[in-house]
């Protein structure tokens, strides 16, 4: 329980730490359900249960809660429930019920289709962008719109995604609904996978994002055939498969560092090796081949 809480940021998907095909836990798909609060004031006693089913199916199964984030910034706590047991290519729906002093004080309920699974040749589409919620996101907005009308199965975050410094506050306007409800909208239905580039870092080496988002972690054996190196943040480069292709993404700020670039490089190498997929996809914020001037100008973009 906790006292009166505002939800900051309604619930929205993401991955979660689900392993890839043919490690334990792959059988099915799964999500996590996120949501940040902040501080309502004393007296009320809050509280939050999530459910998830078959879309239109009788009985909801209860959703199983990771321990709370508290940010230490402003009071904001990331709230996290994991869906599991999914069928793959299926339609689901969730709901997150916020209770207060006993009852239901709000109810936020949304629609979402799980993953093909891996090696399903179905075709799908997905959007990939960059450079995205500035403080003002009016442009931000006008393209998320378009995603929504387009409708692609997920998207790519490309890295930059919280200008100008990935800050908590800065991430309002890409996850608050009475700032940019067009991106509001389609997180509550659909993953964005992400990426980070040099913006999304510049905070405490990225951990408003990591506390933001929930990704695969690649542990070597257990939910990945390798890992990153062990000095690098685990959150910051992972792996995913969707049908007929398996995804790839490290930290490219790791360019300004030839040895630590070259470890990542060699674990996107083995990664990709290990995968039988017919397509894969490396994404990251900064070109790393090719002309030397024009890597050096991106990457201060």
């Amino acid at each position: 329980m906790y006292a009166a809480l505002v939800v900051n940021q309604a619930p929205r998907l993401q991955p979660g730490n689900a392993p890839l095909a043919g490690f334990p836990g792959s059988e099915l798909d799964r999500v996590d359900v996120l949501w940040q609060t902040i501080p309502g004031g004393a007296g009320p006693q809050d509280s939050f249960s999530v459910d998830y089913r078959p879309t239109g199916a009788g009985a909801w199964a209860a959703a199983t809660f990771a321990t709370p984030i508290d940010t230490g910034v402003g009071g904001r706590v990331v709230h996290t429930a994991t869906l599991t047991g999914l069928a793959w290519n299926a339609d689901y729906e969730y709901r997150v019920r916020h209770v207060r002093d006993g009852a239901v004080f709000a109810t936020y309920e949304h629609g979402f289709h799980t993953r093909l699974r891996a090696g399903d040749p179905s075709p799908f589409s997905f959007a990939a962008y960059g450079d995205s919620a500035t403080p003002t996101p009016t442009g931000f907005r006008a393209v998320q719109a378009r995603i929504n009308q387009v409708a692609p199965a997920f998207s790519v975050l490309l890295g930059d995604n919280i200008y100008d410094a990935g800050t908590h506050d800065q991430a309002d306007a890409r996850f608050s609904a009475e700032r940019n409800p067009e991106a509001a909208a389609w997180i509550a239905g659909h993953v964005d996978y992400l990426g980070l580039g040099n913006h999304d870092i510049a905070t405490a080496a990225g951990l408003p994002s990591e506390q933001d988002y929930s990704v695969p972690i690649p542990v070597a054996g257990i939910t990945a055939p390798a890992a990153p190196p062990a000095a690098e943040r685990p959150e910051h480069s992972f792996s995913w498969d969707y049908g007929s292709v398996h995804f790839v993404t490290f930290d490219t700020n790791s360019y300004q560092s030839p040895d630590r670039l070259r470890g990542l490089l060699d674990w996107t190498v083995a990664d990709l090796a290990a995968s039988t997929a017919r397509w894969k996809i490396v994404y990251g914020h900064h070109p790393l081949a090719g002309d030397r001037k024009s890597t050096r100008l991106n990457s201060s973009h």
